[in-house]
């Protein structure tokens, strides 16, 4: 079963999207320093199709992007909810701690446009830092373009 902490309109998880994003629970990795340890465990509510095609109707001429903050435990779902979304015309994300980009991409696509991977590890820092192992890619006719550079922090 995939489940949700918590949903939110926002605007920096995806670069120039205005984005729904869905904290999804039951992470697998328990990154040292992760900003939401209570994704770590089994809590929330059931995330199902009824409950995305509520948001996509609230959120119609709104949202550009459905940004999934976790893969959760429950692949098939989750290709179900991107599948679904996609279809609706939203853009998808989903933000994984798996660096595999091949694996990542077939378990999801066609139905991704955006995907950030790796696992948080604090001593390197997030996507806007320049050390970071964690990485943001575009998808485009199957096709990863790195655009982590979107992130990072501009020096004066």
């Amino acid at each position: 079963m995939l489940k949700y902490i918590s949903t939110e309109i926002v605007y920096r998880e995806v670069p120039d999207m205005v984005s729904r994003a869905f904290s999804i629970s039951n992470c697998g990795q328990h990154c040292k320093g992760c900003h939401s340890p209570e994704l770590q465990g089994d809590n929330g509510n059931r995330l199902t199709l009824d409950i995305i095609d509520k948001y996509i109707n609230e959120d119609w001429g709104k949202i550009d992007c459905y940004v999934f903050l976790g893969e959760g435990q429950d692949k098939e779902t989750l290709e179900k909810i991107l599948h679904f979304t996609h279809n609706r015309g939203f853009k998808t994300c989903l933000y994984t701690y798996r660096s595999n980009l091949t694996d990542i991409i077939n378990d999801y696509c066609p139905y991704l446009d955006y995907i950030k991977t790796g696992e948080y590890i604090e001593n390197l820092g997030g996507l806007d830092s320049k050390y970071t192992n964690q990485r943001f890619y575009e998808i485009k006719d199957n096709l990863a373009i790195d655009i982590t550079n979107k992130f990072k922090k501009h020096e004066d």
